[in-house]
């Protein structure tokens, strides 16, 4: 199933059940898109009761999407990476990926895409789909990529290191250590939010969240320690999301300006997870 949960009232809206496992989503501007564990892109667009499959040509195996504006990029293991608008049709322009793609993101003018076959990550153009250097990041058999303005970043999981990559010109500029073996990253508007945990699905129950500021990334306050075994991260400007394989639960946690003097008082019906004044 995909849940809409409204960030003001925590409460759940709506659910609605998409065949064959759901895996990942993303949003344009108004649509809605999920990807399954069986390699299927479906498309939930304002008013729709129920999700409609979308035909994405020979893409297949485990698909990873990023979404910016009406545009859906999706990248499929075996497959080209195919852009997807918010009708559900492809304009057929492909990108030229070697080997075995795993990860794409996308910032601005800029594609980027991990070929975990060959340990690089690759910037593409996005209006010509021209491929403008690789950035060599080495093999990982559990990785994220993710976009931001003037940077890429990538998790390499095998020694827990997110590595910051200029757009400019692909160099990677910097290597930041983590803990844990998987790990997500979103999106922040001054760097990203990295959520990390030891053994994946089947791990330990235990994560961490981390702040990494853009200029030169660098890890900002002390991480969050996290339970409910974390699996993936979402940052908007209400708060940090965090989804917790094991309990079923979508974990909120509220930013608070550093100024702040006032602490924050639970409502009635909350449920605290930690509280610090």
């Amino acid at each position: 199933t995909l849940t809409q949960i409204d960030p003001a009232s925590r409460v759940v809206v709506d659910t609605f059940r998409v065949p064959g496992g759901p895996d990942d989503v993303a949003v344009t501007e108004e649509t809605v898109w999920v990807t399954t564990e069986r390699g299927v892109l479906w498309r939930l667009a304002p008013g729709d009761e129920v999700a409609q499959r979308v035909s994405i040509g020979d893409v297949s195996g485990h698909l990873d999407v990023a979404a910016e504006g009406p545009d859906l990029f999706v990248q499929g293991e075996d497959g080209p990476l195919v852009v997807v608008n918010e009708s559900g049709e492809s304009d057929g322009q492909l990108y030229g990926v070697a080997g075995d793609a795993t990860d794409v993101a996308v910032h601005g003018d800029l594609v980027w895409v991990y070929e975990r076959s060959e340990g690089r990550v690759v910037r593409f153009d996005r209006d010509t789909g021209r491929r403008l250097g690789e950035t060599p990041v080495g093999g990982a058999e559990s990785q994220d990529l993710a976009a931001t303005e003037g940077y890429a970043w990538f998790f390499r999981g095998s020694d827990a290191t997110l590595v910051q990559i200029r757009a400019a010109d692909g160099v990677a500029v910097k290597a930041v250590p983590l803990k844990g073996t998987f790990g997500a990253i979103s999106p922040a508007p001054d760097g990203v939010w990295v959520m990390t945990t030891s053994g994946g699905p089947s791990g330990t129950g235990e994560g961490n969240l981390y702040r990494i500021g853009s200029n030169r990334a660098e890890r900002i306050d002390t991480p969050v320690l996290l339970g409910g075994l974390p699996y993936d991260v979402a940052a908007g400007p209400e708060g940090i999301w965090v989804t917790n394989h094991d309990t079923g639960t979508v974990t909120r946690i509220d930013l608070v300006a550093p100024d702040s003097r006032e602490p924050l008082e639970p409502e009635p019906d909350d449920r605290v997870i930690f509280y610090y004044s």
